[in-house]
């Protein structure tokens, strides 16, 4: 449990908390631990009230939207420390058609949100007070994410679109690959455009000498990424 309580000091959730606090607060949660392999199914939403939330321990998710066609586009990528489902649970419900897949094997802390957010035991009381600032912090993260995709996506062309999404990816921490973490066609999803029209203004900037592209990652050069 140790290793679990140290990955949950890098989510946001749990920032500022002490190893005792998080010991403390889970042992009157109820929480389940659960490891994946890639492109598992990790949670899909139906009507019923979504009773957990997860923070991801080690790993990352692609959160998939299917539209009535069948057709499926990645929203969002979430990564280590990264949390999904707190919106569902204070809304009491989620649409139908999410669903969230492992990319690659991860694994996630799924905490009941009614023990957490809405009905904390007494004992936790000063603990739920950080959590729910924490809170806070964590959907206006998820809402400054929401804003940055939009801004690819209204980029007026495919080299602006990907310069913007690679830009904002070399502002984190984790490195960016096509193959370990999301596809050519997730990416082309993700800022909107066609994947053909990707793969080939992809290879169109290594020729212009802006970034280095292969079939496992695309890296762009020091002067494109300022």
């Amino acid at each position: 449990m140790t290793d679990i309580y140290n990955e949950l000091k890098k989510s946001v959730l749990f920032d500022g908390l002490t190893t005792a606090e998080i010991e403390r607060c889970l042992s009157l949660v109820r929480h389940r631990v659960c490891s994946f392999k890639n492109n598992d199914m990790v949670f899909m939403s139906d009507a019923s009230f979504f009773k957990e939330f997860a923070v991801i321990l080690k790993g990352s998710v692609f959160v998939i939207l299917s539209n009535i066609d069948g057709d499926a586009k990645m929203l969002h990528d979430l990564n280590e420390g990264d949390s999904f489902g707190e919106t569902a649970a204070f809304r009491n419900a989620m649409p139908r058609d999410y669903y969230v897949i492992s990319a690659g094997s991860s694994k996630i802390l799924f905490i009941n949100a009614q023990q957490l957010f809405f009905n904390p035991d007494p004992q936790i009381a000063d603990i739920h007070k950080k959590i729910m600032i924490n809170t806070a912090k964590m959907l206006l993260k998820k809402f400054m994410r929401a804003n940055y995709r939009i801004m690819h996506m209204t980029k007026k062309t495919v080299r602006d679109k990907i310069i913007s999404f690679l830009r904002e990816e070399i502002g984190t921490p984790r490195s960016f690959t096509l193959n370990g973490k999301i596809n050519k066609t997730q990416l082309a999803e993700f800022i909107n455009v066609d994947r053909t029209a990707l793969a080939k203004e992809l290879t169109a900037m290594q020729r212009d000498g802006l970034l280095t592209y292969n079939r496992n990652s695309i890296t762009l050069k020091k002067q494109t990424a300022k």
